[in-house]
Order: structure tokens, then sequence, then C-alpha cells
């Protein structure tokens, strides 16, 4: 073979590589945190010599990397841009090819194998080629070939391509230049018949190419990366053909990935934060963590002060992309080098596809925008998924392909759309987009209320519509995935609704918005719907429980983005609503959803007198479904009008199935007995509303949390999760109770921390103050978890300003959330050692605990009783933690039990003989054993 000679020097070097990689990469985290350090240092000679000893230490790991990239060959250079995390995949694309060898061994297959591996721009395809070619390139004796087959946007002439593999591979003909693509791609693969290669053929642009410049030997392997999957169609099923779709970095991953270029430590919320914002793209996060390096190299001051104005940056959406720049990353010009290219008409679709508040739509909403038919809208959507601009979700519930667009991408579209040349087009567009929805709205509205036509003034072609039979009913039947998936696109039809006089429309489609939240449409833009939707009821004289409607819908938005206060208040209004034998099950409804409430901000006594209130009779036997809409909830449910009384029947009754479980968690809250009692309430049937749904396993994982029964626990988030799929609200809520999983039992350290960072990650995107304050405190808790005391009371500070700063100061649902606040600041400050603050916080958040709470009141008499003996009142202590221990016993919580008496017994311990001893051991002693 071509270069025979000097392979052996060449692997000599290579030998060497892996240590020298790791030096370079040591000496550039040591001038990191020596820069860093060299910013907290105020004698300036020492600052001086500090500045100068990073940079020889840097200028030697410049020396080392391209000493380095000088040793390596061409194939290899390319594989030098750093690979961090990924490990699930390419583990995934090792077993993927170990098991069509293991299949394939003693056959002939008579083609090489070819993997593709597919995404959107910039997602991480060729690093991950290459560190897998790297996994199994020992298995090619006859080396390695890597070529570009586009840039830019441009494709490659196959005929250049080949040309450099038979250099490569030695190959000099004087006549190579009078050559066909087609003569040098036989001489291609004769070279490569017998052989054993690997061949690398990275940033493919057409199946036409890639079939162009394919060798024919059956034991080469051919790694492909793409933005489209090129092998969909009579490839894909070939045993000698796979492909894997490449998506964004899990959070983990993208950590891993910025801490590459960034070691110097950041708070987690931070860390979170970059990952969100650079929707787990790694060239995105490299970029970052570049800019973020070299801040902090030359920057005097803390991480976390000296990233805000970068931070500042990526929050917001005009900026962003132009903080994504940075040396040669540009995350722009990826999606650039794709816009660029694009026809006309796909060009004009991409850009109008952000007319949609949704974060993911279906082919059809072109259709307005555009003015054409399904067929080309479909075909327009097909070649966005392509160039990977667009990401294919699948179908949806209802037999619908969706996509997605995704975050950076629909940044840079809405750049394209700001551009004054589109300016009247984009106008026109969105009114017939609001118009059609409209239309399509009406149509399943009707399906949903017994077949009434809901008939707009205006008329609307049919072509603006889903040009498929009974697409109607199709939505109809699972109308909970379609609110939920389309919810900014349905809070804008409530408007359009009322501009365009249509009342009925308005207000029905508002009562079945409620439970659920999602970005980018805005709070104040969700309430002024409901507002307006109000208004419409009122005037809607055909049914009386309008009004009752809407306002359920509007309390189910405010409790799911944790607003409790004004949920409460509206369903005081509900409830001092004129009353007729039609409202009954929504009046139900009404109190399950107030006691709920009450029951999120600790007032449980009260919940427990309203959800004594609910009607328990049991529900009639036989009815029929005249009035599908009897429930908010269960008009937005997966059923329909005219589906069977079993459906009506779980939409009407489900209050009073769910009140004993929602009872006992009251009881077990507020009550010692109530603790550990069991509860034999009914699983509730899959016809349930998605609310009711939610709640009942909300329930049943907070009930196995407190028993510390993690797999029941885990399975009942797991159905919650699937419900909330598509509401930001209710990931959120998700989120947050498997983190109070975690941190009531004691597992994952830093995963807990992780986890709680994302919390607050997510509660900035749903915007609401209470559901942000709560999640800093998960977050200050999960910090005091791993010992880091500053963090955590950094976390509770902004915690409180959160409350103290906004309207909701002294608002009811802020007193147990404060009290929480309190009782995780003094068990911070006796950490850290200040006895008498902790004793002064403690003491604040018991003043709410013992009135409400018995079993948060035996853990704070816990903490006192540790803060007390700490600071040398034994017999203080001692009392706390008897009462603490008392508390647990009567609870059943055998785990605090424990704790409680070991905390005793170290404060026996130190009262070293003392004659109160003695008399406590012997009371001790008549207690549960």
């Amino acid at each position: 073979m071509p270069g025979e000679k000097g392979r052996p020097s060449r692997r000599r070097r290579r030998r060497l590589l892996p240590a020298t990689q790791i030096v370079a990469a040591a000496l550039g985290v040591l001038g990191a945190e020596l820069a860093v350090l060299a910013g907290w240092v105020e004698d300036p000679r020492l600052r001086i010599v500090l500045a100068v000893v990073t940079l020889l230490i840097l200028s030697v790991a410049a020396v080392l990397g391209l000493l380095v990239r000088q040793s390596l060959r061409p194939a290899d250079r390319f594989a030098l841009p750093l690979f961090a995390g990924r490990q699930k995949e390419l583990d995934d694309l090792v077993t993927m090819y170990d098991q069509h060898r293991a299949r394939l061994r003693g056959e002939r297959p008579g083609r090489p194998l070819v993997i593709l591996i597919h995404g959107r721009p910039g997602i991480g395809k060729t690093a991950l080629a290459h560190r897998f070619a790297a996994e199994i390139e020992e298995q090619y004796p006859d080396g390695r070939l890597y070529q570009n087959l586009g840039t830019a946007g441009e494709a490659r002439a196959p005929r250049d391509i080949l040309l450099s593999f038979l250099r490569e591979l030695g190959w000099n003909d004087e006549n190579v230049h009078a050559q066909s693509a087609d003569e040098l791609a036989g001489v291609f693969r004769a070279k490569t018949a017998e052989k054993q290669m690997l061949i690398v053929l990275d940033a493919a642009r057409s199946a036409e190419q890639i079939k162009a410049v394919l060798p024919s030997g059956e034991q080469c392997t051919v790694l492909i990366t793409s933005r489209a999957n090129y092998l969909l169609g009579d490839n894909e099923d070939s045993p000698q053909t796979r492909s894997y779709r490449l998506g964004p970095m899990r959070e983990d991953d993208a950590w891993l990935t910025f801490r590459s270029v960034c070691p110097v430590g950041l708070p987690a919320e931070m860390l979170a934060e970059i990952t969100e914002l650079c929707d787990g793209q790694p060239n995105a996060l490299l970029a970052v963590g570049e800019r973020a390096r070299d801040v902090l190299t030359f920057s005097g001051r803390p991480p976390a002060a000296a990233l805000q104005p970068l931070m500042a940056e990526l929050r917001d959406g005009r900026t962003r992309l132009a903080a994504l720049k940075h040396g040669g990353r540009d995350v722009a010009d990826r999606f650039e080098s794709e816009y660029a290219v694009l026809e006309p008409e796909v060009r004009k679709a991409f850009v109008f596809l952000t007319l949609s508040q949704s974060d993911t739509f279906t082919p059809w909403v072109l259709q307005p925008m555009l003015d054409i038919g399904t067929v080309e809208a479909s075909n327009l959507m097909d070649r966005l998924c392509r160039v990977g601009l667009l990401d294919g979700k699948g179908r949806d519930p209802s037999g619908f392909v969706r996509y997605r667009m995704s975050p950076l991408i629909r940044l840079f579209a809405e750049q394209q759309r700001r551009e004054p040349a589109w300016e009247e087009e984009i106008g026109a567009a969105r009114s017939r987009f609001r118009l059609a929805y409209l239309a399509g709205t009406a149509q399943v509205l009707s399906v949903l209320y017994g077949g009434r036509r809901l008939a707009l003034d205006q008329e609307v072609p049919a072509e603006w519509l889903p040009q498929l039979p009974g697409w109607e009913r199709q939505v109809a039947a699972n109308v909970g995935f379609w609110l939920r998936a389309e919810f900014g696109n349905q809070v804008e039809t409530v408007l359009e609704a009322e501009r365009q006089r249509q009342p009925v429309v308005c207000w029905r489609l508002a009562a079945m918005l409620g439970d659920c939240y999602t970005p980018p449409v805005r709070h104040d833009t969700v309430r002024h719907a409901f507002d307006l939707a109000t208004k419409a009821a009122a005037r809607d004289v055909n049914d009386p429980t309008a009004v009752i409607r809407v306002r359920l819908a509007k309390s189910g938005y405010l409790a799911a983005v944790q607003d409790y206060a004004d949920a409460i208040g509206e369903l005081r209004l509900v409830q001092h609503s004129p009353g007729t034998g039609h409202a009954a099950p929504l009046r139900a409804e009404g109190l399950f959803r107030l006691a709920f409430a009450l029951h999120e901000i600790g007032h449980h006594e009260e919940a427990k007198k309203v959800l004594s209130e609910v009607d328990g009779r049991p529900p009639p036997a036989g009815n029929t479904v005249g009035n599908m809409a009897g429930s908010t909830v269960g008009s937005m449910v997966g059923g329909t009008a005219g589906i069977g009384s079993t459906a009506e029947s779980a939409a009407e009754h489900w209050p009073v199935a769910c009140a004993p479980l929602l009872l006992a968690e009251s009881a077990a809250l507020s009550t010692a007995e109530g603790w550990s009692a069991a509860c034999a309430a009914r699983r509730l049937p899959g016809q349930a509303p998605p609310h009711a749904r939610f709640v009942e396993s909300l329930l049943r994982a907070r009930r196995d949390c407190r028993r510390r029964a993690g797999e029941r626990c885990e399975t009942a988030l797991g159905r919650a999760g699937e419900i909330a799929d598509g509401s930001l609200a209710g990931v959120a809520a998700v989120q947050r109770e498997r983190l109070a999983y975690l941190l009531h039992c004691g597992t994952g350290r830093e995963d807990v921390v992780s986890r709680a960072a994302r919390g607050v990650v997510t509660n900035v995107r749903v915007g609401r103050p209470y559901g942000l304050a709560q999640a800093r405190c998960d977050l200050g808790q999960a910090l005091l978890r791993t010992g880091d005391v500053p963090g955590c009371l950094d976390q509770l500070d902004l915690a409180e300003s959160q409350l103290r700063g906004n309207p909701m100061d002294g608002r009811p649902e802020t007193g147990r959330l404060l009290a929480r606040l309190w009782r995780l600041r003094g068990q911070a400050r006796l950490a850290a050692g200040d006895h008498a603050e902790a004793l002064e916080s403690l003491g604040d958040a018991d003043v709410w605990f013992a009135g409400h709470e018995p079993w948060a009141h035996a853990e704070i008499l816990l903490l006192t009783g540790n803060a007390q003996r700490a600071a040398g009142r034994l017999v203080a202590a001692l009392a706390a933690h008897a009462t603490a221990l008392d508390l647990f016993c009567r609870h059943g919580d055998q785990a605090m039990e424990e704790l409680a008496r070991q905390e005793l017994t170290l404060t026996l311990g130190e009262m070293n003989g003392r004659p109160v001893r003695r008399r406590l051991v012997r009371a001790l002693a008549c207690r549960r054993p």
C-alpha cells in the first residue's frame, strides 16, 4: 500500500499523542484557573507575575496543541474538534455496528456497510462521526479515508471527491484530468474492492452525490454525515445500510461540552440556563464556552458577575445569535448556508412559519399563509426538513405529521422576517392564517358540541384548511393534545374570534384552555383573552353556564402557573354564581379545584372543609351524551360528543372520584394520624379529563414520596409527565415533584443539583414569581445537601426578593413558601456555624408550620435541637429532640424517627450524666420502640 515505509514512525508518534493532548488540556485548565486567581489578587506586583505565568502556560499549551495537530494524518486532523459527552449516542452506534458485523459473519454481502448520521446544522454530527470512526478504525488495517462533501451549502462535485480519494491512495495517472467522474469512480472501486477500509463522507448533500463516490469493497465501511436522511426509500431496509438521527445534547452532556472549553466553576443555574439557551447544540455551547473562558481570563470579578453581560446577550432573542459567534464558530452561519440556497418559495415558507405561536405545527398552517393546497404545503415542509431547518416529530394522535423548528433556527428565521422586503407579505399572511385558524376551530367546536355548526360571517377558502376527509373529527377525538400542542395559536384565536364578532367561538374555545401554559404567548395576553371570553360568555343567553365554564378554565390556567390567589378568587366567583341544575357538575369541579388550590398553599383545614361540600352521590348509570362540554375539563379531553355515557360520566363526576385522594393528602399534612393512613381511592378511568388524571397522578406520587416508595412514585410521575406533554407549566410541575422525591429520600447528590437548576430555568420560562421562588428554594436545598452553604443562601435571598419585590408580598399563598424559605435559611446558618441566626430563622418558620403542618414542625424542632446543642443549650436541645421524636413516632415515619433518636442520643451523651438524663431515658423507654 502506498506510504507503507512511513507507517512505523507515524505509529510511534501517534502513541505519544494521547499523553500530549492530556498535558495540553491540563495546561489550558491551569492557565484559566490562574487567570481567575489573578483577578482576585490585590497586590499589583503579584497580579503582574500571575499574568505573565498565565500567558507562558497558555503559550506552551498552544504549542503542544499545534504539535499534536501536525503529527496527525489528514483524515485524523478533522477529528480534533473537541468531543465531550454523547456517550449514549456513541454506544448506540457501536452497538448497531457490532450487531451488523455479527449478523453477517461468514457471509459476503457484495457491498460495503453504510452508516449515516443525520441531524440539523450544528448538532455535532461530524465530531460524533470521527469519534465513532476512532472506535472502530483498528478493524480496518488498510486505513481510513476522509472527504468533506459540501461547504457553505454547496455540494462538491463527485469527480473532485474521487480524485482526492485516489491521490490519498497513491494513484498518479498522467491522464487524470481527462477522465470523467464515472471513469474515476471505476478506478476508485477497483482499488478498494479487496481492501478493508473505513471511509468517512462528511456533510453529504444528496443521495446521488453519495452513490457516486461509494466504494465497492464489501469489507469496507462508509460513515456518512448529512442534514437529511438520504437513506430513506429503497435503501433504508437494506441489510447494508443504517441511519441514525442525532438530536440535541442531553443536559449532562451539554455541561461536559461547555466545561471542556471553560473549566472554571460556574453556578449550576447559569450552566443550566446556558444549556437551555443553546438548545443543546454543541457548536453553540462551544462558542459560549470559549467566550466565557476569554472573559474570565482577563476579568477580576467572580465568574457569575463577570459573565452577566454575556448572559444578557444570550437571553435577548435579538442578540443571541450574535453572541453565539466566536473565533471560527458561527451558529447563524450554519443556518445561512442552507437558507441562502433555498428556492424562493421554500425560503418564504421558512420565514412565514414563525407566524405560528406554537412549538410544533402541521403542514396545513402554510396553506393560508401562502394560499396553497395541502400537497404543496407538505412538500415545502419536507424540503425544509431535508436540509435540517425543521425537525420531523412523526404523527400526532390525530394522525397529522408534525414538525418543530428549534429555538435557534426560529431566531434566525425571525431575523429574516424583520427584513423590510417581507413586511407587506407578512401582514397579509398573518391575517389569512388567523382567519383560517378561526374557521378550523369553529369546525372542531361544532363536532364537540353535538354537531351544531358555528359558521363565520366571512367565507374562508376550502384550500386554507386541511384537505382530508373528516379531519375535524380526528382533531376533536384528540382535543386535549390539540389544545396543549397549539396553545399559543389557540389564545390568538380567542382574540381573533372577538375581533370577528364570534362570541360563541370565543368563549367556548377559552373554556377549553385551562390547566395549560406554554410560551411564547405572554401571560397578559392569556389573561386578556380570558377576560374577553368571560364578557362573550355573559352575552350568550343560550347557555346559562357559559361564564362558569370560562372562569373554571381561567382558574385552571392560573393554578397551572401557580398564581393561586387569583385562581382562588375566580373559584370563589364560581361558587357564588347563580345555580341551575345543569351547573351541578361544574360546581363540584369548582369546589375540587378550590380545595386543591387551598391545599397547595398550605391551607389544609379550609381545603378539607371545601372538599366536604363536593357532592358524594354516585354518578347516574345510563345518561346519554347530550352536551359533552358539561365539564370544562371534560370538553378538552380525549372524549367528544357522541362517544358514550362512560366518557360523560368520567368527565362530569371526576371531582367526586378524586376528592378522597385529596382529602387524604390534606389530612396527611395537617394531622399526625393521617401521615401514614391508607387511602382506598380508585384509579380514574382513561376517559377522565387530562387535568383530573394529572392531579390524581401527582397526589399518588406525593403519597408514595412520603412513604419513600421510589418505584411507585416514579411510575405515577411518569403518567403525569405523559399527560403534561406539550404544556410547559405541567412539565415544570412534574420536575418539581420528581425533585421533591430526590430531596426527601436523599439520593443522587449531583443529579439533584442539576435537576434543581433545570427547574429554575424552566420556571424562568414560565415567568411567574411564585413558581420561580419555589424553584430557587429547591435549588437552595439541593446546594445545601452538597455542602454549598453560600450558594444556598444566595438562592434563598433571590427567592425572598422575588416574593417581596412584587405584588405577591403579603398574599395568602406566600406564607407556606416563606416559612419553607426561613427553614432552609436556618438549616444553612446552622451548617455555617451561625447558631443565633439559625435559631431565629427556624423560629420564624415554625410560627407557620406549627399551626399548619405537624410533620414539618417536627423537622424544625429536630433542627432547632441541633442548633441548641451546638450553642451549648443542652436542656433546650433535649426538649426539642424529645418533642420531635414524639411527633415522628405519631406520624409513623420510621426513617425520621430513627434520625431523631440518633440526635437525642448525641444530646444525652453530651449531657455527661446529668440527673435529667436518667429521668428522660425512662420516659423515652415508655414510647414506641
